[in-house]
């Protein structure tokens, strides 16, 4: 009996994890939901035979479920603001794809979507019978819908001249505020929908955020100063004649204690300000988050305070016998920003959602002391560099986080073979030399370390840049390594007994974010942040320019030769690649790849180009006219990701589902090309061998017949297909 309830209990997490997926691609419980269930999970150890044979998942799975309820997954962009019913029974969630879901909270399905706005929404709040939503949008509008019926009403009367960012009802129910980046505040009679007045902010600042007292007395505003405001209701005077002065940056977030006696702010300056409303006096200042904090709002009973920023991750703060707010736990399943973090009324729940695209909703115990299962111990820093080396039976991958230390796994077990520690501060890059006999690590720190990968010492130390330093490449048959820095400059080094600064070279008038080497050692290009990709001759005495590449329209973030050194290819923030003629310095193709990479591509066979999106073949491309617009999208092929990295694809093809936190930070694909690692936003490092079954499949079915095994495959993709694109 306990052994069904067992079951019966992990079946339950197995749906509710994998809801998403369950309903839009179900056969995807063969592959990403078995792939990636938890080792202790029952329903692993009944189906793990169900795996399909083309995947394997060299790291080791996680032990258990996570710490989250439930996953909403149906926003196709990120999402900007949720918002749970006062009656605690619905949660509504806003987002740039201008749609509003509403969910219900004990099941988790979707009950329905209002469309009505052009444009992001950016805010979203109930009215306090849960009846009513309100809605704002970058598309300069406030829309009031009736729940029930779908249908939405304009507010009448003058209108927003910009984005409106924030919108809330009083808790009586009678008025709606707007906050805009027109520099005002609009109140609007909730009931009829009509205007009532119209608060001006003096210094011509955006508002942020607007929040109304529990008493319905007092609006507070989070202004795009650095400050915030408390306003009169009623006279629509300032209750205090100075601003609340304290932060460094944008103010987010603003939102009342439910007595009213307090006010939190969460900024861009990545601190979170609790404010005495009678004084003014800042009462506490919160620090934990690494980055900017989107969103702070106190507990319907007071005792915790949740936050949600830009480093990925949610805190819980709690009241202690002091009156203060302290530490108690991280939530850090979010691979993207999180935009915003709410308690549901009873404040058993947490909900937050961001730029992952999902809503996770988090439980915390009956005795309301610790979140489930929540790790604390650690902090989470994005992956945002993977290295391998460029042989095809590579030993070793790196990666390296937003941390001082550099990890060196076992390829082929997705291991930890050793941590690298000598930075001290964040290390922005790694590199393989080309016989896997050295790795480099830039960093922050304004340094280089290279170290022996056999002995995991570090050999050469250099710390000359005046800044950052992005990147370092090896020269492939020359002791050499090259450094781009934020300090515009590349500097070219010995790797020799007396290693040391050769020269360097300066041209870029912004920071330098990539550098490479021609196969043959003769040429050195660069990438920066003023648009341009530069070359120069390492070889030659002094530091000689050779040609400047300038077609880009936007930071150029890395740049690589073609084996036979007669190209070069250069990727733009923009979402775009060039392929140059080195010779005459003219574009070859210029392709609209649909989002930015996160490490510089590779050449493999010649013809190919291979990035985390999958390959292109160049041959296929047509050339560049200059007469006409000649940018096209290419047509992927291998394996790669799918432009928002929710899907490992095939041939273009979604074929394995990411659930939010494997989605990547950063991501590379090996020269094997069947050797796929993910770097997540929470720190976890991923390796997947997926070169079975679909490489064979592909070389089967070019030929006139097709075996049963990949009949059965195929039969069983189309059966399952919920959209074009989706395989499994």
């Amino acid at each position: 009996m306990r052994s069904l309830i067992s079951l019966i209990r992990d079946a339950d997490k197995f749906i509710k994890y994998n809801e998403y997926v369950i309903e839009h691609a179900p056969l995807q419980i063969y592959a990403s939901a078995l792939v990636l269930c938890p080792k202790q999970s029952e329903i692993r150890r009944l189906f793990q035979h169900e795996i399909p044979p083309w995947i394997r998942m060299c790291t080791p799975v996680e032990e258990d479920w996570p710490s989250y309820l439930k996953m909403h997954q149906c926003h196709t962009k990120p999402i900007e603001s949720i918002a749970y019913s006062p009656n605690s029974m619905k949660l509504a969630s806003a987002s740039d794809d201008s749609i509003i879901r509403l969910w219900d909270t004990e099941t988790g399905m979707m009950l329905r979507k209002y469309q009505g706005h052009s444009d992001t929404v950016n805010s979203v709040a109930f009215s306090p019978d849960s009846n009513w939503l309100a809605s704002a949008s970058a598309d300069r509008t406030i829309l009031v819908w009736d729940l029930e019926t779908e249908k939405p009403f304009h507010v009448e009367g003058p209108g927003h001249m910009a984005a409106v960012n924030s919108v809330a009802f009083s808790p009586d129910g009678k008025l709606i505020a707007s906050g805009s980046a027109d520099h005002t505040v609009r109140l609007w009679d909730a009931k009829r929908r009509t205007h009532v007045r119209t608060l001006h902010i003096s210094n011509s600042h955006a508002v942020n955020s607007v929040s109304f007292s529990h008493d319905s007395k007092w609006l507070a505003l989070g202004l795009a100063d650095y400050t915030v405001q408390i306003w009169d209701v009623k006279s629509g005077q300032q209750v205090f004649l100075r601003h609340l002065e304290g932060h460094s940056c944008y103010v987010n977030s603003v939102a009342f204690s439910p007595d009213s006696s307090r006010l939190v702010s969460a900024s861009a300056d990545s601190k979170i300000h609790i404010w005495d409303t009678a004084t003014g006096q800042r009462l506490q200042t919160l620090l934990g988050h690494d980055a900017a904090v989107n969103s702070a709002v106190f507990s319907h009973d007071s005792k915790w305070l949740v936050s949600a920023s830009a480093d990925f991750t949610v805190r819980l703060w709690g009241l202690n016998e002091a009156n203060e707010y302290t530490p108690q736990s991280v939530f850090k399943a979010h691979s993207n920003t999180v935009s915003s973090a709410v308690f549901s009324h009873d404040s058993t729940r947490v909900a937050s959602a961001g730029g992952d695209c999902s809503i996770l909703v988090w439980s915390l115990r009956p005795d309301q002391t610790n979140p489930e299962v929540v790790e604390i111990e650690a902090r989470a820093f994005p992956v945002h560099s993977i290295a391998f080396s460029r042989d095809r039976k590579s030993r070793y991958f790196a990666s390296v986080s937003g941390n001082t230390t550099v990890l060196l796994w076992n390829t082929g077990t997705g291991t930890l073979a050793q941590e690298l520690k000598k930075h001290t501060k964040s290390v922005n890059s790694v590199c393989f030399s080309i016989d896997e006999r050295w790795l480099a690590s830039a960093s922050a720190d304004k340094s280089i370390f290279v170290w022996d990968v056999e002995t995991r010492e570090s050999k050469w130390h250099f710390t000359e840049h005046d800044g950052p330093v992005n990147q370092v490449a090896f020269a492939p048959t020359s002791p050499w390594l090259a450094s781009a820095s934020a300090d515009t400059k590349v500097r070219l080094w010995e790797l020799t007994e007396t290693g040391g600064l050769l020269k360097q070279f300066q041209g870029h008038s912004r920071e330098v974010n990539s550098v490479a080497f021609s196969q043959d050692s003769t040429l050195l290009a660069s990438a920066g942040a003023d648009n341009k990709v530069l070359l120069w001759d390492p070889i030659s005495p002094g530091a000689k320019f050779v040609n400047e590449f300038s077609r880009h329209k936007a930071p150029v973030s890395s740049v690589t030769f073609s084996p036979d050194s007669k190209r070069l290819v250069s990727a733009c923030i923009d979402s775009t690649m060039i392929v140059w003629d080195i010779q005459s310095g003219d574009p070859l193709h210029k392709l609209d790849i649909g989002t930015a990479l996160c490490r510089e591509p590779f050449f493999f066979d010649g013809s190919f180009l291979v990035t985390e999106l999958g390959k292109v073949d160049l041959t296929e491309l047509t050339p560049f006219d200059n007469s006409r617009v000649s940018i096209q999208q290419p047509r992927w092929s291998g394996y790669g990701f799918s432009p928002s990295r929710d899907w490992i694809r095939w041939e273009g093809t979604n074929i394995l589902w990411l659930p939010p936190e494997y989605r990547p930070s950063c991501a590379a694909i090996a020269e094997n090309l069947s050797t796929v690692v993910i770097g997540c936003g929470s720190g976890k490092v991923l390796e997947f061998k997926l070169s079975s079954y679909m490489q064979s499949a592909s070389r089967r079915t070019s030929g006139a017949t097709i075996d049963q095994e990949s009949r059965s495959w195929m039969a069983a993709a189309a059966a399952g297909t919920c959209g074009d694109e989706d395989i499994i």
